[in-house]
């Protein structure tokens, strides 16, 4: 901690943090952002010179400054694991995004180390769980105003974004459809949509069976190169919680028409529909 008693925050990533994160944070008092790092320091400097910040071109350097108590990594998920085990050695706090990592060994891993500092904060970034339509909704159902639950229905068709970048069905190739980066939109929306079904019944999941696709085999990056698409662009999987509840996720990058988000929570004394 600095002389000051601001948190100092560094982040991994000049994507999302530049976007979202870091104009988020100017509301949060007590916490201060000092570093940023890049695989492409460009966009690094870029994004330093609008906030003010320190350049670093690799997530490890950031991690061991002396300049950074909070680790936020929000760079593209085959690193996660890397620069997340990374700041924990290096005694530093951790706010991750989501998905986690790109498998069940990287997360085992991300766990082992976290275990490892005790007295380090490590989490995983579901910041949806704060909009507000959904703690009211988990309210109710903690509450046993829809009595016992029985099924869940979450669904996205279509994806649409909300942030000023390119929508999926237009947007050209970048990491985002790249499944060895960790692209795809069970990771981008599905990890949401799952930890939602945690989130709401306090229950973990016991059971999962589920199917990707990619119809969309190939797209055209920024400088006019077609590249192959192998990440998926359709997802659809069916859970089943330790209460005893079903749940079903189905999401769409490729529908041209639909709801957009919908959710429906079924109990055995009415239903929630968002």
């Amino acid at each position: 901690m600095n002389s000051s008693n601001d948190i100092r925050i560094g982040f991994i990533g000049s994507g999302f943090a530049r976007r979202v994160q870091l104009p988020g944070l100017a509301f949060v008092p007590g916490a201060k952002a000092t570093a940023i790092a890049s695989g492409h320091r460009a966009n690094a400097e870029a994004v330093a010179r609008e906030f003010g910040l320190q350049v670093f071109t690799d997530g490890a350097e950031l991690a061991r400054s002396a300049d950074v108590d909070v680790v936020v990594v929000s760079s593209t998920p085959d690193s996660h694991a890397r620069y997340a085990i990374a700041a924990l050695e290096a005694g530093k706090h951790v706010l991750c995004e989501k998905p986690m990592a790109l498998d069940a060994l990287e997360a085992a891993q991300m766990v082992t180390a976290s275990e490892q500092r005790p007295d380090r904060l490590a989490w995983i970034d579901h910041e949806l769980r704060y909009e507000p339509n959904r703690r009211r909704a988990r309210e109710l159902i903690r509450s046993n105003a829809i009595g016992e639950v029985r099924h869940v229905e979450l669904s996205l068709k279509p994806y649409l974004r909300g942030d000023g970048r390119p929508q999926a069905s237009d947007a050209p190739w970048n990491w985002w459809f790249d499944v060895s980066r960790g692209g795809g939109i069970l990771g981008a929306v599905g990890s949401h949509l799952i930890d939602l079904c945690r989130f709401w019944t306090g229950t973990e999941i016991i059971y999962v069976a589920g199917l990707v696709a990619t119809f969309v085999k190939q797209r055209t990056d920024v400088t006019g190169t077609v590249r192959p698409v192998t990440a998926d662009d359709f997802a659809s999987c069916v859970l089943q919680l330790g209460s005893g509840s079903v749940a079903t996720i189905t999401l769409s990058t490729v529908a041209h028409h639909g709801p957009g988000h919908h959710g429906q929570v079924t109990g055995s004394e009415g239903t929630l529909v968002l």
